[in-house]
């Protein structure tokens, strides 16, 4: 990494007298300077929806979206089934709210297939699932036989 010498630092000084810019300016200038297009603006840009590997459906939110305090980082980002939800009950959700997949299809985001569950019960819940599903197995070849 390259220090700067003393002279150098005297004509940034002299270059930056009298100029004053706001934080977010100055992010965005030095953005600007290092080649960084963010957003829409950048050349990978796939609208703003990002599918993991866990199978979720993340989206960007805009600067300005009321739900910008639910994005998890700096990178305005939030799962998507918890955005629907939330523009369908008009509010934030809170941190103990999880939207559950009813069909258990991570990327079906439709209002439909999503329910708000207690994050304690929510475990509990699939347990309950499993052994139901355990059951109707264990019956079904009890079915077969007959």
């Amino acid at each position: 990494m390259k220090t700067l010498t003393e002279n150098h630092k005297n004509n940034i000084r002299k270059a930056m007298t009298g100029r004053h810019h706001s934080l977010e300016t100055r992010k965005k200038m030095s953005l600007a300077q290092k080649g960084v297009r963010v957003g829409n603006k950048n050349a990978n840009w796939k609208g703003g929806r990002n599918k993991l590997k866990s199978g979720y459906v993340h989206i960007t939110l805009p600067h300005n979206s009321p739900f910008i305090v639910m994005c998890n980082g700096r990178d305005h980002c939030i799962p998507e089934h918890r955005y629907v939800i939330a523009k369908h009950l008009n509010r934030c959700l809170e941190s103990w709210e999880v939207v559950h997949h009813i069909n258990h299809i991570r990327d079906d985001n439709r209002i439909e297939n999503l329910s708000i569950i207690d994050g304690r019960k929510h475990s509990g819940f699939h347990l309950e699932i499993k052994l139901l599903l355990k059951r109707i197995k264990k019956l079904e070849q009890e079915n077969s036989i007959l």
